[in-house]
């Protein structure tokens, strides 16, 4: 079976097999520790032809939380799921909340995939957000840059105060401060 429902928990459980033919098997006892939630908030925006910075927010109780695993692929629009034919992975810290993915193709549509990575090698649900890299004739400075979900980019120049956060995967809303 599975267990969930509650992340970041300890269980113990007892396991006895019965038959109608046989006693009871000796009771067996198996210690389970659930992973933490996914992360929430994540987008991820490309302003450069080699580049892509990905964000997120911590998941709910967060406190198993250990680190974070991104990792990417490139390929065609219609190629996101790439979980075999990763071109680039890395972990950073629980306290993380952003990473910039360097060393890209310009112009070539990547899939990042962002996990939480938990207590006891637990992990959370995979988080997939495509995003595309500029072009040499994309207009880069463009805070929206040229991704399908962007996300503000620190240090970007903007003179609109735009805060966009994508929801769960493959839809998103956007705020906007008048």
């Amino acid at each position: 079976g599975e267990i969930s429902g509650v992340s970041c928990t300890y269980y113990d459980i007892n396991v006895t097999a019965y038959s109608n033919v046989s006693e009871p098997s000796p009771r067996e006892e198996i210690h389970v520790h659930t992973g933490p939630y996914q992360v929430i908030n994540s987008c991820t925006s490309s302003n450069a032809t080699d580049e892509i910075y990905v964000s997120w927010l911590a998941p709910w109780g967060e406190s198993c939380v250990t680190s974070y695993n991104i990792k990417w692929c490139g390929g065609d629009m219609y190629s996101f799921r790439c979980y075999l034919n990763i071109s680039g992975a890395t972990n950073v810290s629980k306290d993380a909340r952003d990473y910039l993915i360097t060393g890209l193709e310009p112009d070539v549509y990547y899939n990042v995939l962002i996990t939480a990575l938990g207590e006891d090698d637990t992990a959370s649900e995979m988080i997939e957000r495509p995003q595309k890299t500029c072009s040499s004739d994309d207009n880069a400075t463009d805070i929206y840059g040229c991704g399908l979900y962007p996300c503000q980019i620190p240090g970007a120049d903007s003179k609109e105060e735009n805060l966009i956060f994508p929801f769960d995967e493959f839809n998103s809303i956007n705020y906007f401060n008048n």
